[in-house]
């Protein structure tokens, strides 16, 4: 006996479409499903490295046109460069102002290292009358008020440089902050 499709029952031949529809559907799921869902991850990670380095440059062009704005707006205003100088010979007005930035933000603050005479300062690398006067802060307090002090060390009334930071645990949850740094003195 041949087995030929005209020889089949219909039946049979329902059997056997089901057969094979099985067996299409196991490789699909199998193996062309797992192709395709790796070449879709790889296009996942693609887009996602892709809208990071979009995020990035937003902001970097975000950051350029604001500076963009800030320089238009200096160029705007007449300011002198004597001003960025400390005169103060008895360093008076930058101790106090140190200490009103560490008890406006509820820091403890422990200030040496202010010492010596206009004689005895290191001179700026610069052309002018310009003195380097070393400073040391210990603060002790919040880590956020630590941390918020040391940016505002960056808009006070006078130029001021920090060269080494410290930060170290403290009981009660506070954190002991010692900064090295020096400002600049004029001579007038």
């Amino acid at each position: 006996m041949t087995i030929s499709a005209a020889n089949l029952s219909a039946k049979y031949k329902i059997f056997i479409g089901l057969a094979l529809w099985l067996v299409v559907s196991f490789f699909a799921l199998g193996y062309m499903f797992k192709l395709l869902e790796k070449s879709s991850s790889e296009s996942l990670v693609q887009i996602n490295k892709q809208q990071k380095e979009l995020a990035v440059l937003k902001n970097e062009y975000e950051s350029f046109l604001k500076a963009q704005e800030d320089i238009q707006q200096i160029s705007r205003e007449q300011f002198s460069v004597d001003g960025f100088f400390s005169s103060d010979l008895t360093f008076v007005n930058e101790i106090k102002t140190f200490e009103d930035l560490a008890e406006r933000l509820n820091l403890e603050i422990n200030l040496s290292g202010i010492s010596g005479t206009i004689d005895s300062l290191p001179k700026a690398e610069t052309k002018g009358e310009i003195f380097v006067v070393p400073y040391r802060i210990a603060l002790n307090g919040s880590f956020t008020n630590s941390v918020e002090f040391i940016e505002n060390l960056e808009n006070l009334p006078f130029i001021t440089t920090i060269s080494t930071v410290s930060l170290s645990a403290a009981g009660g949850g506070t954190v002991n902050t010692n900064l090295s740094g020096s400002f600049f003195l004029k001579k007038k």
